[in-house]
């Protein structure tokens, strides 16, 4: 998705911020709702990774697992 955005023309609409706009941001109470999704639906365990390389399996487990151990596993509910 993001080599598609930056590759577009850079007068394009596709080439600008990607999520919402100046109108958007100014919603009443948008920065808690935004929180609030961030903080029901962002969880390891509604995740999934995808990776291709020619490093070993072993590596790349390391590599997948040094970038994303860190988000939380809040045992979210799948949607």
């Amino acid at each position: 998705y993001r080599v598609l955005r930056s590759s577009a023309h850079k007068e394009s609409k596709y080439n600008s911020f990607g999520t919402g706009n100046v109108d958007t941001l100014k919603i009443p109470g948008i920065r808690d709702r935004l929180l609030a999704f961030y903080k029901e639906k962002y969880s390891a365990n509604l995740m999934k990774v995808a990776i291709i390389g020619t490093q070993t399996l072993d590596e790349l487990q390391e590599m997948v697992t040094k970038k994303f151990s860190d988000v939380p596993n809040t045992n979210a509910k799948i949607p």
